[in-house]
């Protein structure tokens, strides 16, 4: 059901009753709340696909007949700091995706109420150092993605240095300098680490690798090519 316009509430209505649904891909389509809400029988799903979608509060707030969601995609989605706060809560929710919508740091209670979150990509967000200092503390974030995060920048460093469980990092196009970087060394539990962009140079990114040489040490400048999901 990927990309397809003409997939709306109606559409939605056929899958009624549907109690094994564990997945729903809903890309730019045209569903709202009212959609969402016929499929109330479904608290099996697992996996909810709504970026690019037009989204109204409603919608989200209907995300509450999902109990044992898991993975929830909203990316380049409508969706502001005001409308991310009607999530409801999602007691098994382990990856979500926000990037590309105008949220910033006032997302961030939101965000720090899904405590079993594994993965989280806020990149192309207004989220801060102040706002990142807090998302670092969920217990279980493994892998995070800060790609073309403008305001996040080196003063970040200390907080990203104690997320203890933090296996896979992007910070390409950030706010992240030389600098920055240089600390990144100590982490050494690190599998996948994301750089590049203007404020970071080949020659810091080659001390990376030499310094983790666990770590796969991928570049990619965004100015150029779109980040990968």
């Amino acid at each position: 059901l990927f990309s397809l316009r003409y997939i709306n509430n109606a559409s939605l209505g056929h899958l009624q009753g549907l109690r094994r649904l564990k997945g729903l891909y809903l890309g730019f389509s045209n569903v709202s709340g009212t959609g969402l809400r016929h499929l109330a029988g479904s608290r099996n799903l697992r996996t909810v696909s709504l970026g690019g979608v037009d989204l109204q509060p409603d919608a989200l707030a209907a995300v509450r007949q999902f109990p044992h969601l898991r993975a929830l995609q909203l990316a380049s989605s409508n969706i502001d700091d005001a409308s991310l706060n009607q999530l409801p809560e999602l007691p098994e929710l382990e990856v979500l995706d926000v990037r590309g919508c105008p949220i910033g740091d006032d997302s961030i209670e939101t965000l720090t109420r899904f405590a079993q979150l594994k993965k989280l990509t806020i990149s192309v967000t207004n989220v801060s150092d102040a706002g990142l200092a807090r998302l670092t503390q969920l217990p279980h974030l493994g892998d995070l993605r800060l790609s073309q995060c403008q305001q996040i920048t080196d003063a970040s460093l200390p907080a990203l240095l104690q997320a203890h469980e933090l296996t896979h990092l992007r910070v390409n196009n950030s706010g992240i300098t030389d600098a920055g970087l240089e600390q990144l060394q100590t982490l050494k539990r690190l599998k996948f680490l994301q750089v590049g962009g203007p404020l970071q140079s080949d020659a810091t990114i080659n001390r990376l690798r030499a310094a983790l040489p666990g770590c796969n040490v991928n570049v990619l400048d965004t100015r150029n090519q779109p980040e990968t999901p």
